[in-house]
């Protein structure tokens, strides 16, 4: 059974290679694999689909192929791919990071056959891998069936509108290149091609869902029916709270903990953890919360009433201007994306990340909420991407295995498809899932979210 990937209709190998001879013993389905491997990431996951560059993981290449790096070399100094100006990697943490030469950006991407029989075997190892990780979540699986469905016609007709509106904006290359990589992710799921996984990250259920740009939502019905998404808004912020409850760092797998979510993180931050308990009061963190920011006393209080409140943005931007002058307007979409990401800066950078253009960010929340600030270094001070891995583990928790587990028991026939911070379902079960969410989450945290429900 032949192995498929996408690739270029204009890259003919067999050619570039009879012109081009490689210096070393090769495999041509090794140089398919690895082109594959660059377009299939952007097609799978739709953050990559807006990045020029995206990283390609050493590690995982190696395990394919034994001398990827000559293969890689040889893609870059034939014009086929092209690295990053940094060019660099640091192991185990920094990958290099290519992209498609723009001749071979501008043609359509079709499914080519590799028969070599050890990437065949590496790739159904790793089939293998995906379908182990999905035991026990045959609750959110079940979904993906033939009933659900998208409208590729209505969908490839507004992405080639798109391309029209977006090449004076981006140059037709680009705004061609997105369309593609969008188009693959429809055919996917139009032709079945479910690509379902849960991460060892962050337990994070990944599918052709998540992986779907958001406005491409639109064309998706499951029965027939429209769908529409519930929401928690300000998610990250609202699910932070939990980083400063001290029953969080008891050592208790019977319960909400940290240990219970990962032992891995857990052990590696333990020598902070006294540290982390000295900075908290002796009660849960949902006690912090006040009725009006104005009584709030000490930035605890305060950064958790701001958050229960929805107004942390706000509060936040109003403190940003004082510091730089500059206002940013959350009707504005781009502005509020602005404001958004330099908080969660603040939440994830490295701790000596100061020096950078969202530095000032982190220095007005430092100056803000100092203590709040204090405790998310010690929780990056090992491993500074070990935070977001707390907080992404924390909503796979509640959201995977408390709200969604709750409901297929309670009302198996509400379909689910999960989007990390969201739930989606048909229009008839969005009481269900809103309620849903608001109890699970109230009964863990202490607070009461913040929901939106946003129709495809």
């Amino acid at each position: 059974m032949a192995l498929q990937v996408f690739l270029p209709d204009n890259l003919n190998l067999e050619k570039l290679l009879e012109d081009n001879p490689p210096t070393f013993k090769y495999k041509i389905d090794n140089f398919k694999y690895i082109v594959g491997t660059l377009i299939k990431l952007k097609v799978q996951f739709k953050d990559y689909q807006k990045e020029e560059y995206i990283p390609l993981n050493a590690q995982i290449l190696q395990d394919k192929i034994r001398e990827y790096n000559l293969y890689l070399n040889y893609l870059v100094n034939n014009g086929v791919l092209e690295v990053a100006n940094d060019g660099w990697y640091i192991v185990g943490k920094k990958s290099r990071c290519y992209k498609l030469s723009e001749h071979y950006q501008t043609k359509e991407i079709s499914s080519v056959d590799i028969t070599r029989k050890s990437l065949i075997k590496k790739s159904n190892e790793d089939k293998e891998k995906q379908k182990q990780s999905l035991l026990g979540y045959t609750y959110l699986t079940r979904w993906f069936n033939p009933a659900l469905q998208i409208n590729y016609r209505h969908a490839d007709g507004y992405l080639l509108n798109k391309v029209i509106k977006e090449k004076g904006e981006l140059g037709f290359k680009k705004a061609w290149n997105r369309y593609q990589y969008a188009i693959l992710s429809v055919r996917m799921l139009d032709n079945g091609d479910y690509n379902l996984f849960v991460d060892d990250t962050a337990n994070r259920f990944h599918s052709n869902i998540t992986n779907l740009r958001k406005d491409l939502r639109a064309f998706v019905t499951y029965s027939g029916e429209k769908i529409l998404e519930i929401d928690l808004k300000n998610s990250q912020p609202f699910f932070s709270t939990i980083l400063l409850d001290p029953s969080f760092y008891e050592e208790r797998e019977d319960t909400f903990t940290l240990y219970s979510l990962s032992k891995d993180i857990y052990q590696r931050i333990q020598p902070n953890i006294p540290t982390i308990l000295s900075l908290l009061p002796q009660f849960p963190s949902f006690m912090l919360v006040k009725s009006h920011d104005r009584d709030a006393i000490g930035d605890l209080e305060l950064y958790c009433t701001l958050v229960d409140k929805g107004k942390l943005y706000e509060y936040f931007n109003r403190h940003y201007r004082e510091a730089t002058g500059i206002l940013l307007d959350l009707k504005n979409s781009a502005d509020k994306r602005t404001l958004k990401e330099g908080l969660f800066y603040c939440m994830y950078a490295h701790n000596k990340a100061f020096g950078e253009e969202r530095g000032t960010f982190k220095r007005v929340f430092m100056k803000l909420f100092p203590t709040v600030h204090r405790i998310f270094s010690l929780l990056r001070r090992i491993q500074y991407k070990d935070i977001s891995a707390i907080l992404q583990s924390i909503e796979s928790h509640i959201m995977l295995r408390r709200v969604a587990l709750r409901i297929s028991q309670d009302h198996p026939e509400v379909p689910l498809f999960t989007i990390h911070d969201c739930i989606a379902t048909t229009y008839s079960g969005k009481d269900i899932v809103y309620q849903s969410i608001k109890e699970q989450c109230h009964n863990l945290i202490g607070l009461e979210p913040s929901l939106d429900v946003v129709k495809w």
